[in-house]
């Protein structure tokens, strides 16, 4: 988790904004005038005058106050991160809510600016329940794409392993735009966009791609290749299927809560497969290599 903050304080812009304006209001001259004014009022004269130039000075010191909250505001941005192996849910300040799956993150501000579009960053794979505000769409950003969306549940999967990146939307309504081309989305379509900037829209079983969030890994009808990628995303590892007939060989099959481990053992029994790990060994800046794992056909 990290925090840091952008812009001037509301108290460095007032004292910034005040002078100008209260000179502004009565002149230099004005200044010299009113100084005598209030001496001569605490000797009872001209109290009149003292009682009518507080209300101007208030008023401008009020509109100085509030031109400085607007344009002098503090903001913090914290990221939060999953980690290999962990989910993690949050509560954004609008009250909208994300799950962040793992191996991803999420940038969002402290707090979201009256009037203004609500902007978050993220990398990886989340979940949005979107808060409805009809005046202030709530925007995702993710690598050259914008997610736009006012009330709405949907899912963004932009793994870095992942070709394309995908939106599926499981209710209300988004725009996602890219390189000065926008889509709509209704409920139960995903959308795909590739590397070469085109996107494509489907129907689809709006589960298979978010159950996550609930611990569930759904595949219907899956591609063996697919479920591999699926398991590579999550789990970082690096699957070599050495025999190509297997990678599209269709699976189904819903996982509920099991270690990698188990998932590999529950694999090998209910598809024609066998796995092999190969060792791992330790890099130059210490580290290991990435998990790697060969899938032969089970003779």
């Amino acid at each position: 988790f990290r925090s840091w903050h952008t812009t001037t304080t509301p108290s460095e812009s007032f004292w910034l904004l005040v002078v100008p304006l209260v000179v502004g209001s009565i002149g230099i001259a004005g200044i010299g005038t009113m100084l005598s004014t209030i001496t001569a009022a605490t000797r009872g004269k001209d109290v009149m005058l003292a009682v009518l130039f507080i209300p101007l000075l208030t008023a401008s010191l009020f509109f100085a106050w509030k031109a400085a909250n607007r344009t002098g505001e503090t903001i913090a941005f914290n990221e939060v991160t999953a980690p290999y192996g962990t989910m993690t849910r949050i509560v954004l300040p609008d009250s909208s809510r994300v799950w962040i799956n793992t191996g991803s993150s999420l940038e969002y501000p402290s707090r979201f600016r009256a009037g203004e579009q609500r902007t978050v960053r993220m990398t990886g794979e989340a979940y949005f329940e979107v808060h409805a505000d009809e005046k202030r769409p709530f925007v995702v950003e993710v690598g050259g794409l914008s997610v736009t969306a006012k009330g709405t549940a949907f899912n963004i999967n932009a793994y870095d392993k992942l070709r394309e990146t995908v939106v599926t939307l499981v209710s209300g309504k988004v725009d996602v735009a890219a390189g000065g081309v926008k889509n709509s989305l209704l409920p139960e379509q995903q959308l795909s966009y590739y590397a070469d900037s085109t996107m494509r829209i489907t129907d689809v079983d709006t589960f298979r791609g978010t159950s996550w969030k609930d611990g569930i890994l759904a595949f219907r009808d899956d591609a063996l290749k697919d479920v591999f990628n699926r398991l590579g995303q999550i789990y970082r590892v690096q699957f070599e299927v050495m025999d190509p007939e297997l990678g599209d060989y269709v699976y189904r099959a819903t996982f509920r809560g099991e270690t990698f481990d188990q998932i590999l053992r529950l694999l090998e029994i209910s598809a024609p497969i066998r796995f092999e790990e190969q060792p791992r060994h330790q890099e130059s800046d210490s580290g290991f290599s990435e998990k790697i794992i060969r899938v032969y056909k089970n003779q």
